[in-house]
């Protein structure tokens, strides 16, 4: 997808909120910069599965815009939106957010045109300021791009993305698959982390459950069959005895919605947790030089 199929399609989400509509689009059209990444409609995934949207975020200078249409009005739902914002910034543990977000609110209900437009240039002139306080310029980069720059460095970092697991084994160990659809390669690992209900329930896949702490430093692994998770006990106690390491790669989404792998970092085996009934997973490294030395990673 090229710069501007992007930026037409993230800017035509969420159409059916007019007020929303023209916000976004005015705020985009009068910064003018077209190196600002945006993604409209924004996942973000908490740890305690709670999954808000944000209207318009801007990833490289961390800021949410929020478009209050009418149903915001009433003082419940301000409430709401107030516990929705401290909600995100006091269990943000996924590195590609990184630190608080910084958001701003623009109330499009019972405005008039002339207060709509002089709240979007409000926030038009914080971007700009942000902008102009930058260290260095914006770059917008494809994903041939980010890929090839991964090459080039010799090392995955955390939350560096890939479309696939196959992508990921082929730039790790320099090999030419095409194709792999197992959870996981030699030292690689590729789960999916079970998502939360509202009732705090784990979902399952293929009889596996895996979750994250509140901070994503340890990953918690157990089977949902009793009989397995009974061996996986005396499995993973051998697993800690031995070091064993696992090289993380979660499945994650970008801002259309497309499956993606996002490196989580290097994770040891370190015991199991009783009250949780799962093997436990220590974050130990969130950096990995490629082509992948083993035996280096094994000895940390």
């Amino acid at each position: 997808m090229d710069k501007l199929e992007y930026v037409v399609r993230s800017l035509s989400r969420g159409t059916n909120k007019k007020y929303e509509t023209y916000v976004i689009n005015a705020i985009y059209q009068k910064v003018n910069n077209p190196n600002l990444i945006i993604e409209t409609q924004k996942e973000i995934r908490l740890e305690n599965g709670y999954r808000p949207l944000i209207d318009f975020f801007l990833p490289q200078l961390n800021i949410a815009i929020e478009v209050d249409e009418g149903y915001h009005a009433n003082e419940e739902q301000q409430k709401r939106d107030i516990w929705r914002e401290k909600s995100i910034n006091s269990q943000i543990g996924k590195p590609c957010i990184g630190d608080s977000i910084q958001f701003e609110r623009v109330v499009a209900h019972d405005a008039t045109l002339e207060g709509l437009n002089q709240r979007i240039d409000e926030v038009v002139s914080l971007i700009k300021d942000k902008l102009l306080k930058r260290t260095t310029p914006l770059v917008w980069k494809s994903r041939v791009e980010i890929i090839e720059e991964i090459k080039k460095r010799g090392t995955i970092e955390v939350d560096d993305c890939f479309d696939n697991n196959v992508e990921i084994i082929n730039i790790v160990y320099g090999k030419n698959l095409k194709g792999w659809r197992k959870a996981g390669y030699r030292m690689l690992w590729f789960p999916v982390i079970s998502d939360k209900d509202e009732e705090e329930h784990l979902s399952n896949r293929a009889s596996w459950q895996n979750f994250f702490n509140s901070t994503h430093s340890i990953i918690y692994e157990r089977s949902i069959e009793e009989s397995t998770n009974h061996n996986k006990k005396e499995w993973a106690l051998n697993d800690e005895k031995s070091g064993s390491k696992r090289i993380v790669f979660v499945r994650d989404r970008d801002s259309f919605g497309k499956p993606r792998k996002r490196f989580a970092g290097v994770f040891k085996a370190s015991g199991w947790d009783d009250n949780k009934n799962a093997q436990i997973w220590k974050l130990k490294q969130i950096e990995i030089t490629i082509p992948i030395d083993e035996n280096f990673i094994k000895l940390l």
